[in-house]
């Protein structure tokens, strides 16, 4: 998932073109967010998750969602007070 998300902070130095650039992006979030649980990719529910925390304790859900999923999970997520 880490090399969609490329690296934080205006730190990316362009879209990831091989192994070390996603191997790089892996180690700077390993450093930046802990991960708590990883949720495996499913294909009746065509996703997966991965919870983490951050330095800051601040906690957050990363999906990646097959296109026809995202739509009305975005709707539904917009219609939510965070």
């Amino acid at each position: 998932m880490v090399e969609k998300m490329g690296l934080p902070n205006g730190l990316d130095s362009g879209t990831s073109k091989g192994y070390g650039d996603v191997l790089r992006c892996c180690q700077t979030w390993s450093k930046i967010e802990r991960r708590i649980a990883t949720l495996e990719f499913d294909h009746d529910r065509k996703s997966m998750g991965v919870i983490v925390s951050s330095s800051s304790g601040r906690k957050s859900l990363l999906l990646k969602v097959h296109r026809e999923v995202f739509e009305p999970l975005a709707d539904f997520c917009a219609r939510r007070v965070v």
